[in-house]
């Protein structure tokens, strides 16, 4: 399985829809919802034996309000990815709050 397929698959366990980069036009759902992207540049590390590149994606958690519970369910999952950290606000043309989640795909997890 790809990052991308592992991510997605590891996402929808929080129980909502969500897709990569955007939806299409006139394809969006009641929220909650989320997106997610692969960004460029993830992290290298080494161990001047091992090397391993780990993927960054840009995941944004979209909701009605802030929910704590459905957020913290989500971050539950989140976390099955690798390490992350966020950055919430509302977005008024959107009509909704936005979590922005910055994570670190981790392979063993």
């Amino acid at each position: 399985m790809t990052p991308d397929e592992c991510v997605y698959q590891t996402l929808i366990t929080c129980g909502m829809r969500g897709t990569k980069t955007a939806w299409q036009l006139g394809q969006v759902p009641p929220l909650p919802w989320f997106t997610y992207k692969h960004v460029k540049g993830g992290e290298l590390f080494a161990d001047d034996r091992n090397y391993a590149k780990m993927h960054r994606y840009e995941i944004d958690l979209y909701q009605k309000e802030c929910d704590e519970d459905e957020r913290e369910a989500f971050e539950d999952v989140l976390t099955r990815i690798g390490p992350w950290k966020c950055l919430e606000s509302w977005i008024p043309a959107e009509n909704a709050w936005i979590t922005s989640y910055s994570a670190t795909f981790h392979p063993d997890n």
